[in-house]
């Protein structure tokens, strides 16, 4: 990463100016231009020093003010040329320069100073905390449930009892997970994909910069060393274990678990730190060395982070504490009973003027199916298992069919521990494949599946759970999930976009490879696309004629593409 004051500032504004002129010819007309206004951003840069502006905010004001080619070209001389660049769509004559090929949109440039740099650095560090802790809690998650199994063995508690506190405490470990996922998720958005930016460094934020880099390089290959040691090592005490007494047997045997989630932990704490670091190297790289960009200047402007209130967090500790409480408690007194009543609900729906069909579930499995019934009559119909306090409900309103099962305050009946797995099947008449909808899909927690079902878009929210997708036919289809994986098979989808957080991404396609345009990215994992690995980015552009697209971002995990052919 190359910082050297005014003069590296000077240099980004010349390699702005060739972007910006590359696709005239190289005439007397428009070098002349290109010096001009050279000349005048020069001057317009130092007006701007004297005025008291920093230089990253007289950098980006400079390339805002200049940055639109076409409204200068009257003044430049050069009216002539752009006309004529734009009625020949952008190429330029055999003698000119030649055009970059796939050439890149146009950026926004971002000017950083110190308070800029130490944030991103900050944030880079925090960042990768919350994902490796949340990795390294779902690793440890049955750590407690062993040991309290052996408690119980060895009649050092009931078995109820232990049975219990260790139940509570794998449900504590996976939703602190959960939850630090989404807040690391949050907190990644405030910076957005910033590789896709250019980010000018002044002299003082690319030193520190630099020096950050070099400590934290230390720092990491020590996690690194360590954590792979701790991984390697996790077997020594579980193959030790002579003991007799259940507890201490169950003690040395988890530990497998929480030595592992510890190398585990460095590892990715380490990974996710240079990720930034290489981010913010391809955004610098981005203002100064690619060609084919464009971009506008201004300063960086991340999304503010609202704190919680302390009343606020007071609250939700103290409902946490009820819930766990209460729920342990139940446990206990109820001694996981299975008496508690389930019930099988069916309904069904008039789908007839339906153009969107909205499901919106917490907490349980859903199905969405093509009806395979001869009297289906063009119903929607709703199949729901679990308990009746849960019982789906719909809302029709005019072109929309929202159906919603709502178990939002579920946690406060306190019988987490009895409670049986709820699940839900949305049948989707035959007649409606060849007709025109969407279909959206919301849900906090458990797994979905899509068969068959062919809207015309498909959208997906899954915050902690699987997605499978087979026999699906769309134009287009998102899909969003926090934690968990999603697997696309035997569907024909025209222009598929996935984004994981953590977790695996895997679709085979229809068809050659070749006809698809692709875009996919990486932070900690690898690519493989027909069983060739890839690295961490790989663009691909489709045949000629072809409309057929696959987006796919994962933070945590691999992108894996295989075509049926």
């Amino acid at each position: 990463m190359t910082i050297g004051g005014c003069g590296y500032i000077m240099e980004a504004i010349r390699e702005y100016l060739n972007n910006l002129f590359m696709n005239l010819p190289e005439t007397p007309e428009a070098l002349c231009a290109k010096a001009e206004l050279m000349e005048m951003m020069e001057d317009k840069y130092e007006e701007l020093i004297k005025e008291g502006k920093s230089e990253a905010e007289a950098i980006g004001i400079v390339i805002s003010e200049f940055g639109n080619l076409e409204e200068l070209s009257g003044e430049l001389g050069i009216g002539d040329y752009m006309k004529k660049e734009k009625e020949n769509g952008g190429e330029k004559p055999e003698q000119g320069r030649k055009r970059v090929a796939g050439a890149e949109k146009a950026r926004a440039a971002y000017c950083w100073g110190f308070d800029e740099a130490r944030d991103y650095i900050s944030y880079a560090w925090k960042h990768a905390a919350f994902i490796a802790v949340a990795i390294f809690l779902c690793i440890c998650s049955p750590f407690i449930d062993c040991v309290m199994e052996g408690c119980g063995e060895a009649g050092y508690l009931p078995p109820v009892i232990a049975e219990a506190i260790g139940t509570g405490a794998l449900f504590l470990f996976v939703a602190a997970a959960v939850g630090l996922f989404c807040a690391a998720s949050a907190m990644k958005k405030g910076y957005g994909k910033l590789s896709h930016f250019c980010v000018i460094l002044d002299e003082k934020a690319g030193r520190y910069v630099e020096q950050k880099q070099q400590k934290d390089v230390q720092k990491r290959l020590a996690m690194r060393i360590i954590g792979i040691s701790f991984c390697i090592l996790s077997v020594v005490p579980s193959s030790m274990n002579f003991f007799k007494n259940p507890l201490l047997s169950e003690i040395l045997d988890s530990s497998l678990l929480f030595i592992v989630g510890v190398g585990v932990l460095l590892i990715v704490l380490s990974a996710s730190v240079g990720n930034r670091y290489e981010e913010l190297k391809k955004a610098a790289d981005n203002a100064g060395n690619k060609e084919g960009t464009a971009f506008q200047g201004d300063a960086w402007k991340p999304v503010p982070q609202k704190k919680m209130p302390k009343t606020v967090r007071i609250m939700l500790i103290l409902a946490a504490a009820l819930v766990v409480g209460g729920n342990v408690a139940a446990g206990i007194l109820f001694m996981r009973s299975d008496d508690l009543s389930q019930e099988n609900d069916v309904r069904e729906y008039a789908f007839d003027s339906i153009r969107e069909l909205v499901m919106n579930v917490d907490c349980m499995d859903l199905k969405v199916e093509t009806r395979d019934l001869q009297d289906d009559n063009g119903l929607v119909r709703v199949e729901y298992r679990g308990s009746g306090s849960n019982r789906p409900k719909a809302k029709a309103s005019g072109e929309r069919l929202e159906i919603q099962a709502d178990g939002r305050w579920r946690w406060l009946s306190f019988n987490f521990f009895r409670r049986k797995s709820e699940a839900m099947t949305v049948y989707i008449p035959k007649q409606a494949a060849g007709r025109e909808y969407d279909m959206k899909i919301d849900t906090d927690a458990g797994n979905i599946t899509c068969s068959g079902v062919s809207p015309k878009k498909l959208t997906v929210d899954l915050d902690a759970g699987n997605i499978l997708m087979e026999n699906c036919r769309m134009n287009q289809a998102s899909v969003e999930v926090d934690a968990g994986n999603m697997e696309v098979r035997d569907s024909d989808i025209t222009v598929l976009k996935g984004d994981v957080d953590a977790g695996s991404f895997k679709c085979c396609p229809p068809g050659p490879i070749e006809q698809y345009d692709m875009k996919l990215d990486v932070n900690m994992g690898e690519i493989e696309v027909n069983n060739e690995t890839k690295g961490t980015s790989y663009k691909q552009s489709a045949s000629a004629g072809s409309v057929r697209k696959i987006e796919a971002e994962v933070d945590l995990g691999n992108i894996e593409i295989e075509a049926v052919e």
